[in-house]
């Protein structure tokens, strides 16, 4: 039936556009004088209902080839050159409602069926299902339809596709789990942010200075800083000693391995 409508718009889509053109010519021609709109009462009313006409069909067309919602009222099962087999959706809901009755706390409110660009179909069913068990119900509801149909009809889909329209039930939430995740994730952007200031994990060194109020002198706070940055130094040395006495053992081990090659390649 959509096949006929759609043969139909263009049809009288191209004969409206026939028209259109003859008048035009013949007003490019003058043959048409130019006020003839004007003055012929009947004309101007029959070019304004071949121009609706013209408007509707390119829409309805337009909605016709492009539009996602072309569901199928026939499905065609098997066809050769003698014959075809067909069936209805209202066989195909039957056998989708079957197949949710089998299954607690999901039903099937409507079933859309339409073809894809693989020369194949897409069933899209409309659930109502319990807030309790959402992806189990629908996961054994799709292995249902897939055996049912394809054993009863002999009809395989290519996608099936479910729309939760209505959940029942209350769906239940942990809220004392959400807690501990909510704070274990706090904790680990907390960690993030310190590895992040202190990347070496070192304790920052604590330079005590005593308090602005106090009476203090000057050249007592000049000793503890040069002493703390002493100390500094030395720690300072002493890691580059240490990295300089592994970097000379690692250079020995490296003329060692050496040796043994060449001794190795003298012999052979």
């Amino acid at each position: 039936m959509r096949k006929i409508g759609e043969k139909v718009a263009l049809v009288a889509q191209i004969c409206v556009a026939i028209v259109f053109v003859i008048v035009a010519m013949l007003y490019v021609a003058e043959i048409i004088p130019q006020n003839v709109l004007q003055d012929n009462t009947i004309l101007f009313v029959m070019m304004s209902v071949l121009s609706v006409v013209f408007v509707g069909t390119s829409v309805y067309l337009v909605y016709m080839n492009f539009s996602e919602a072309q569901n199928l009222r026939r499905i065609l099962l098997h066809a050769d050159c003698k014959s075809a087999t067909t069936t209805t959706i209202k066989v195909a809901n039957k056998i989708a409602h079957n197949c949710a009755y089998r299954i607690d706390g999901i039903k099937i409110k409507r079933t859309k069926i339409r073809a894809d660009d693989k020369k194949g179909y897409i069933a899209t069913f409309v659930v109502e299902v319990s807030a309790l068990s959402v992806t189990p119900a629908l996961e054994e509801l799709r292995c249902l339809i897939e055996d049912s149909f394809k054993d009863t009809l002999g009809l395989t889909f290519n996608t099936i596709t479910f729309e939760v329209a209505k959940l029942t039930g209350q769906p239940k939430a942990d809220v004392k789990k959400a807690k501990k995740r909510a704070q274990a994730l706090t904790d680990g952007v907390e960690q993030v942010q310190d590895i992040y200031q202190n990347p070496t994990g070192e304790k920052p060194t604590d330079i005590s200075l005593p308090l602005p109020s106090e009476q203090v002198d000057v050249g007592i706070v000049d000793d503890i800083v040069d002493e703390q940055v002493d100390d500094l130094d030395t720690q300072i040395d002493t890691t580059q000693a240490d990295a300089t006495e592994l970097v000379d053992q690692t250079v020995d081990q490296v003329d060692s391995a050496d040796d043994v090659v060449e001794d190795d390649t003298q012999l052979t």
